[in-house]
């Protein structure tokens, strides 16, 4: 599907390596900082968007809102 502009909610965010929170970490991100969600996965409670080759963010997660899609 098309990609979908979101903006960093939470004070920081990890970016990891693959869509689970066990995955490596490979850099951050601030809040308020503008992200492209160029796909979304999801095991229908927790939802993740890949915002680059083997980078994805929480967008939900244990009920929490890390990133608002716009």
């Amino acid at each position: 599907g098309a990609s979908r502009k979101g903006s960093v909610m939470a004070r920081s965010l990890h970016i990891r390596k693959d869509h689970n929170k066990d995955a490596a970490e490979v850099g951050g991100l601030v809040k308020g900082k503008e992200v492209t969600i160029l796909e979304t996965w999801t095991d229908g409670k927790n939802t993740w968007g890949k915002i680059g080759p083997d980078q994805w963010v929480a967008i939900v997660f244990n009920g929490q809102t890390y990133v608002k899609l716009s």
